[in-house]
């Protein structure tokens, strides 16, 4: 089919038939079925599809784990940035900061659990227990990454929090331990906390911020 321009010259155009492009639209959408993400559209991978989610949900439990506020004299909070490559949490570009934490071995206390963690993963326990936050928080994986994150097993984390003050120098500080959690560190003040964190820990975050807020302060 041609039709003329305003040069007077004219395009072709071939003649597709429908029933061929609906046939290739088909055959694309079955291909893609198993690989859409149906979280945020900010997580741009395609990731494999899980067959009822509300269910895998239900029937997983939930890891216990502990979670470390170490404070500095200034009232700052250590933070460290995760390997990008460390696990299927990491989901998005400038949101793989968050404070030491880990799970509770069997047998262990939290403040055991505390203390073992900060050596493995900071490479020093040198700190003071200031406070323990006396309910557990939970926090539960999104749906694309149940079966995924956490080896499969777990539906998310129940935690029990610490507050510590730190004891020792900057220079204590070694993330280049032997199992290395962290590709880097950094103080921070704990309102600018939530901003880096992976939004399904935002509001475990934001509960622990408002608990151990009056310790952020110099001392």
């Amino acid at each position: 089919m041609s039709i003329g321009n305003r040069a007077g010259k004219s395009k072709t155009f071939a003649i597709i038939d429908r029933g061929v492009i609906e046939t290739r639209a088909s055959r694309f959408l079955q291909r893609e079925a198993g690989y859409w993400n149906w979280t945020s559209r900010a997580v741009a991978s395609r990731v494999p599809f899980h067959a009822e989610p509300m269910r895998m949900t239900v029937e997983k439990p939930y890891r216990p784990n502990v979670g470390i506020a170490l404070f500095n004299t200034a009232g700052f909070v250590l933070i460290g940035r995760r390997f990008q490559d460390d696990g299927p949490e990491i989901i998005l570009p400038f949101l793989e900061w968050q404070m030491p934490q880990g799970g509770i071995d069997e047998g262990e206390t939290p403040v055991e659990a505390g203390f073992r963690e900060l050596k493995e993963e900071i490479g020093t326990d040198k700190a003071a227990l200031l406070r323990e936050l006396p309910e557990w928080l939970t926090y539960d994986l999104p749906p694309h990454l149940l079966g995924v994150a956490l080896h499969g097993r777990f539906r998310g984390q129940r935690q029990k929090w610490l507050a510590m003050r730190f004891t020792g120098e900057d220079t204590d500080i070694n993330i280049a331990t032997a199992d290395p959690e962290f590709a880097h560190w950094k103080w921070l003040a704990v309102e600018a906390l939530p901003r880096l964190i992976v939004p399904f820990k935002r509001d475990t975050y934001t509960k622990v911020i408002a608990a151990f807020r009056d310790l952020a302060f110099p001392v």
